[in-house]
């Protein structure tokens, strides 16, 4: 399937939103709901034992072939719009929104290609499926964020950007940053109170290395939380929690960072706000 005419290449997609009253240090707002879709959150295998069996309750290879088709055909109709077969787009927003529809659809599509990939007990699952590319980070952000604008406009959220006037460039697998971005940005307008500002900045340090920062004026973390969200991954699956998801968002961003040889660093108080900083080698 091509990409749509008003789809730049490896445009990512959007990533669902709860609201929620207090912040956690792991509460996972990225993805499709995790309270609504139990394991989805956890694709890439981070619930599956040390043979790569899948968990108790859970069989995320019959999830991901029960969502292959309506999201393929999410994707198919998206771009049937976007191309404008029977029918121009009157209104270039549209087009736009239904440029990020598309985007969001493939990119689920690639989760659940994963998840069906992977299902076998001696699969790799932190590994096998991914590629590692050169990614011009400023402009990866930018396509991340123009799809959870939308999002952060529905709580009068201001996200803004920063970047160095020399283009930042990293090494990753592009499924696995996508992940990262959107899960730490999701994380931020969940938790950001509205009025506020989330800011995504990049950075090349003289130690050799890139930094991804998301920082917003939200509720902020306490010493627990934080200590809590750069604990390892459970081995079980966790309840529910009351305000929505399964608590593993910030603990899922962190793995996935430490994949790619990234370091993830909270630096939080209750009441001032979050920065969560990704550190790549360059």
């Amino acid at each position: 399937m091509k990409p749509p005419k008003n789809r730049p290449p490896g445009r990512p997609a959007a990533a669902g939103v709860a609201a929620d009253a207090t912040r956690t240090g792991n509460d996972s707002a990225a993805g499709i709901d995790p309270a609504a879709m139990p394991g989805l959150g956890e694709a890439d295998g981070f619930f599956t034992d040390a043979t790569g069996a899948l968990p108790r309750g859970i069989d995320l290879a019959k999830l991901a072939h029960e969502l292959k088709t309506p999201l393929s055909a999410i994707a198919a109709a998206s771009e049937i719009m976007s191309e404008g077969r029977f029918g121009t787009i009157g209104n270039e927003r549209y087009a736009g929104y239904i440029a990020d529809i598309h985007a969001s659809a493939r990119y689920a599509l690639d989760l659940v290609e994963r998840m069906l990939n992977h299902r076998s007990e001696a699969a790799s699952l932190h590994s096998a499926g991914k590629t590692v590319e050169t990614i011009a980070l400023d402009a990866f952000v930018a396509a991340c964020l123009s799809t959870v604008r939308p999002l952060a406009a529905v709580k009068a959220l201001t996200v803004e950007e920063r970047h160095p006037a020399t283009p930042v460039f990293v090494s990753a697998d592009p499924i696995t940053l996508r992940q990262i971005i959107l899960n730490l940005v999701a994380n931020a307008i969940k938790f950001t109170p509205a009025g506020g500002t989330i800011c995504v900045s990049t950075a090349s340090r003289e130690a050799q290395c890139v930094e991804l920062a998301v920082e917003d004026t939200g509720l902020g973390m306490s010493a627990e939380a934080i200590a809590e969200a750069m604990l390892p991954l459970p081995s079980e699956v966790p309840e529910v929690r009351d305000g929505g998801g399964l608590g593993l968002g910030l603990p899922i961003t962190r793995a996935l960072a430490a994949e790619m040889g990234a370091t993830l660093a909270i630096d939080s108080a209750p009441g001032r706000g979050t920065r969560v900083t990704v550190t790549f080698a360059a």
